[in-house]
């Protein structure tokens, strides 16, 4: 089975959930905006450090713990899933984000994945592979990289921040181009 870990923790307060669409717990709360099959819960574990660390403590710890996962089946091909994390929220504000969710999903293949932050005119890109993407009516970016991008709409023009979290490239060369 493929499994993506969102968040797993100590249990704190309260849990809500709405199972098809989020889960609220400590003040962050997790959107899955394609209703992506997630999985989640409250219950008490225990374990030894020394279980997945061999220098860890052998001694035995139990806590109740928080777990929230998706499960993707067992021969996935081409699959893609995606879900919101916004931290430092309680669950009014939170249902107040799910219900005018200001993010909007660009693209999300396995090449290039994109956002875009509705009002503020700001758009995240991860380039997996050297492409093209087209943010907007009027809007193209491409990269001949790897890289990830932030890309923000001023009155004069953008202003673009690009990393490289592998430190492998030397240069990256952008396009950004603008109807």
């Amino acid at each position: 089975t493929v499994v993506t870990t969102v968040n797993q923790c100590f249990f704190t307060g309260k849990m809500k959930v709405n199972k098809s669409k989020w889960v609220h717990h400590n003040r962050i709360g997790y959107l899955f905006p394609n209703h992506s099959s997630f999985h989640v819960n409250n219950q008490l574990q225990s374990g030894s450090w020394k279980a997945i660390n061999q220098s860890g403590s052998p001694q035995i710890l139990s806590d109740t713990l928080f777990n929230l996962w998706i499960d993707h089946g067992t021969y996935v091909r081409n699959g893609n899933y995606s879900y919101i994390v916004v931290p430092d929220c309680n669950s009014a504000q939170f249902r107040s984000f799910v219900r005018n969710t200001p993010c909007q999903i660009i693209a999300n293949p396995s090449s290039i994945q994109a956002i875009s932050y509705a009002g503020k005119k700001i758009y995240a890109v991860v380039f997996y592979v050297p492409g093209t993407l087209k943010l907007n009516k009027r809007l193209t970016v491409s990269s001949n990289k790897a890289c990830l991008m932030y890309i923000e709409k001023q009155e004069d023009g953008f202003k673009v921040w690009i990393a490289d979290p592998l430190y492998t490239q030397r240069t990256i060369n952008i396009t950004l181009n603008s109807e």
